[in-house]
C-alpha cells in the first residue's frame, strides 16, 4: 500500500526492493491495483536490452475497488539484442504515480498494488546452421 500527502502534479516513485527482470520477450504487463476514486496516473519506468529507459503509462486510478491494469509492450520497448542467443533482459526499474487532484490543494492519495505479472513469450533464436 501507498500513502501520500501531494497536490496537483506531484509524483511519488516506488522502487521494487529487487529488480523485477523478464528474461524472454514481453507482450504484456499486468498489475493489479485497489483504486480509491483519485484521478492520478499509474506508469512504469522499464529499461531496455540497451540500457535506455522508457515511461510507459498504465491508467488512471479513478476508479474504486480492486482492477487489472495491462498494458501492451509491443515495440515501444526495444527487447531483442543486435546478436542473437546473447543472454539480456528488459526490467521494471520504478513504479511512478503522478497526482491529479481536482483541487491544487494537497490532499491524501492512497492506492495498494499486488501482483505484477507478465506475458511472455520465447525470444526469437536462429535454429539455421552455419556448418557447411
Amino acid at each position: 500500500g501507498i500513502k501520500f500527502f501531494a497536490k496537483y502534479g506531484e509524483n511519488v516513485t516506488i522502487v521494487p526492493p529487487k529488480p523485477l527482470q523478464i528474461f524472454k520477450y514481453c507482450r504484456q504487463i499486468f498489475m493489479w491495483v485497489y483504486g480509491k476514486n483519485f484521478a492520478g496516473q499509474l506508469s512504469i519506468l522499464i529499461q531496455d536490452v540497451d540500457g535506455r529507459s522508457k515511461r510507459i503509462i498504465l491508467g488512471k486510478l479513478n476508479f474504486l475497488g480492486w482492477r487489472k491494469l495491462k498494458v501492451r509492450i509491443g515495440r515501444r520497448v526495444k527487447q531483442q539484442e543486435d546478436l542473437l542467443n546473447k543472454k539480456k533482459f528488459i526490467q521494471i526499474k520504478k513504479i511512478q504515480y503522478r497526482a491529479a487532484n481536482r483541487t491544487f490543494r494537497p490532499i491524501w492519495h492512497y492506492f495498494y498494488i499486488d501482483d505484477i505479472s507478465a506475458s511472455v513469450r520465447e525470444k526469437y533464436t536462429d535454429k539455421q546452421s552455419d556448418d557447411w
